[in-house]
């Protein structure tokens, strides 16, 4: 028998509940922002609502308290008038605390489900079947621009979730060594190559980096030469095939000039630097309160969009206290999970590669008040609640 086979029948509710926890993933990734998105949240919420009555439980985490205190915090800010506008500040702090309520159910899903493999293997299958129909309804413009742009779904988004799924297949492989999975590794790869996005192709190289460091951190000499190996192979199919070149090769092409020349001479680039430079000209003006939320938009030079850097978007709209309250989440994170990969705990080495990975990437995006990338954080704290749990549980058992 599977060691990860569920050993109990599952119960209608929690049927219910895997069902909109689906249903909400796939309209997270292609139909975000949009009626059947928040109608989605609402099912998947309402059915946790049942569970947790089911269960009779009921968790938490300090993330939740730390995340109440970031929105407390910016509604300070409104109320005395720190802001730049406090209508626009008002309506992000509306999506954050709709957020936190969110969390806090998936969350409570997870933890109370009881079973990663499931979870993950959940995703990776949505993941899968998602990035099929994408590539099918972009056929006509496969090879001739960024996959995603011709149907209206955001080419950078796509990658970020393939490559966790690939990452969690990858996982699985390690683990379970189905060979199914290796066609799995080589879709979700080819997936990413054909966004043309370079968060996903550095996500990629440097989690499968940090992957086979954690999970095998006595293989160090064959670690190193598979990482060579993979970096080897990307770099020779995007610089060398044409039509990945066009697609990406060109736009890793932009980077390498930029630091070792200085040159900048991508638009997608020059617009980042500028933001990032624009953002912190005014940070340096009043660095403690910052401006408000989702009011980067509307200072003059930003074009009416967000700094595209979650570090300046934070330091911007909240100040250095804003951020710290923010951020203390990562650390507590991180060194939790630190703590249990020593433990031998190997889902949340998985979460923790996925967390540092997310961590690296708010660079070059901003997400603090995306769900579509704070479930991952979520997907962290759960396997550590759930790695601390059973590990209570061994050492009452011998005690």
């Amino acid at each position: 028998m599977n060691i990860y086979a569920q050993k109990n029948k599952l119960s209608l509710i929690e049927i219910l509940s895997d069902s909109c926890f689906v249903f909400f993933i796939i309209t997270e990734f292609a139909f975000v922002h949009s009626k059947i998105n928040r109608i989605s949240l609402i099912a998947f919420s309402l059915s946790i609502i049942l569970l947790i009555m089911e269960k009779k439980k009921i968790h938490s985490s300090s993330y939740f308290l730390f995340y109440a205190l970031f929105i407390i915090y910016n509604f300070l800010n409104i109320y005395e008038n720190k802001t730049i506008d406090s209508t626009v500040a008002s309506s992000m702090l509306g999506t954050l605390t709709l957020n936190l309520i969110f969390y806090f159910f998936m969350f409570n899903y997870v933890v109370l489900r009881n079973n990663l493999f499931i979870t993950i293997t959940q995703f990776i299958n949505i993941t899968m079947l998602i990035t099929i129909i994408i590539v099918f309804l972009s056929i006509p413009t496969l090879f001739k621009q960024r996959l995603g742009n011709s149907i209206n779904i955001n080419s950078n988004g796509i990658a970020i979730y393939a490559t966790i799924a690939f990452l969690m297949v990858l996982f699985n492989y390690l683990k379970l060594n189905n060979r199914k999975d290796l066609i799995k590794l080589i879709w979700l790869g080819i997936v990413i190559l054909l966004t043309g996005s370079r968060k996903g192709l550095f996500m990629i190289v440097i989690g499968y980096l940090m992957f086979l460091y954690l999970l095998f951190p006595k293989k160090k000499f064959k670690n190193t030469v598979s990482i060579i190996l993979m970096i080897v192979i990307c770099y020779m199919l995007i610089m060398y095939v044409p039509i990945l070149y066009n697609i990406i090769g060109n736009r890793v092409e932009a980077v390498f000039n930029m630091f070792s020349s200085n040159e900048i001479d991508e638009g997608s680039l020059i617009s980042r630097v500028n933001y990032i430079n624009l953002g912190w000209s005014y940070i340096k003006n009043n660095p403690w309160c910052g401006y408000g939320l989702n009011c980067f938009m509307l200072i003059p030079g930003s074009y009416g969009v967000y700094s595209h850097n979650n570090f300046i978007e934070i330091l911007f709209s909240s100040g250095v206290i804003g951020f710290v309250i923010y951020y203390i989440n990562y650390i507590i994170i991180i060194i939790k999970s630190f703590n249990l990969k020593a433990q031998g705990k190997s889902y949340v080495k998985l979460f923790l590669t996925i967390t540092l990975l997310l961590f690296l990437s708010e660079y070059g995006m901003v997400t603090y008040f995306e769900r579509s990338y704070i479930i991952f954080l979520i997907y962290n704290i759960a396997a550590i609640k759930i790695s601390e749990t059973r590990s209570m549980i061994k050492g009452g058992e011998k005690n």
